[in-house]
């Protein structure tokens, strides 16, 4: 069952070069339990797609949808009044940046303190309590010590897992991660990783991931969509897309993967030639083709939806016009 469903999400910003469509038509579904991983290169409009189901976009976007459903209740035209009830208790967010996202002026305590007051009855004890528990939670050593420190007291791990105990404090159905491991070394990445994970078989979570890295995903989702300059090109399950990636853009980004064995040593990685194009103005076609080795004139009109099964399905011509690679 869907816990959310967004159809046709459209976010244009004005500019002074014109109008930019950052996001162009976007529909994504997360299943109760589940982890959908939203996967593509910087400036595609992954995050402005996952602030935009937390009713956070920036003030001059233009924002259209035709229909935001979570958990059977229409959020599409909620106001902001609404938004602060559900934000923090049914959908949480782990920003990409903990320390510009954390109140520098404040403790750990009363941050966390704070969400579980508005969302929450009981006094600042009850608070307290909770916010002691999700800090234990998080695997943060001495929970009642870094309750009294500021965000800048703490190593950017330590600031990570706060966000994270800070997401689920009131127990949301669904946590929006927005590429919480970017600023993290690896062994760190996979801590929050395993994190999250445990996290999401103890209480039932869905997850949205956002992310960059096609490893995070292999090792992380249930469910993948691949985003390319404000679409979504290719959507499935993760063992659909991973053996049988359809959509040029997705097999361009698994080629980058350095796999052992794949290559000899010594041998360059794989690239994917050009830069993402700029979505200002109107659009037509499909924005990878100046990138796409089996480009036809074709893509530069139109698109088609095709099925390589249920639930998985790219938008391309190529196996219609393109003899396949």
């Amino acid at each position: 069952m869907s816990l959310l469903e967004l159809r046709n999400l459209v976010i244009d910003i004005p500019t002074h070069g014109g109008v930019l469509h950052a996001v162009r038509g976007v529909s994504l579904s997360i299943q109760k339990g589940r982890t959908l991983c939203l996967v593509g290169e910087s400036g595609c409009g992954k995050s402005l797609t996952s602030h935009a189901l937390l009713g956070i976009t920036p003030r001059r976007a233009r924002v259209g949808m035709d229909a935001l459903r979570f958990d059977g209740r229409d959020l599409a035209g909620l106001g902001e009044r609404g938004w602060q009830d559900i934000r923090g208790a049914r959908i949480s967010m782990v920003f990409q940046d903990p320390m510009t996202c954390l109140n520098p002026c404040y403790t750990v305590g009363s941050l966390l303190e704070e969400v579980y007051l508005r969302h929450r009855p009981g006094g600042r004890a009850a608070a307290r309590r909770r916010a002691l528990e999700m800090l234990a939670k998080v695997g943060i050593p001495d929970p009642p010590e870094r309750l009294r420190q500021y965000p800048h007291q703490l190593s950017g791990g330590l600031r990570q897992r706060v966000m994270i105990a800070m997401g689920l404090l009131c127990e949301p159905d669904l946590l929006v991660a927005d590429e919480p491991t970017t600023a993290l070394d690896v062994s760190i990445q996979l801590q929050i990783l395993r994190l999250l994970a445990a996290l999401k078989r103890e209480m039932g979570l869905a997850i949205l991931f956002v992310t960059h890295d096609l490893g995070l995903v292999a090792r992380f989702a249930d469910d993948v969509a691949v985003m390319y300059a404000g679409r979504i090109v290719e959507s499935g399950s993760v063992e659909d897309v991973f053996e049988r990636p359809s959509h040029p853009y997705t097999r361009a980004l698994m080629d980058c993967i350095p796999v052992p064995g794949r290559r000899r040593p010594g041998e360059p990685l794989g690239a994917i030639a050009g830069i993402v194009p700029s979505l200002i103005g109107e659009q037509a076609g499909c924005a990878f083709r100046d990138r796409c080795a089996h480009a036809h004139p074709s893509c530069s009109r139109r698109t088609e939806i095709l099925r390589r099964g249920i639930g998985h399905w790219y938008e391309c011509l190529t196996e219609a016009e393109v003899p396949a690679r």
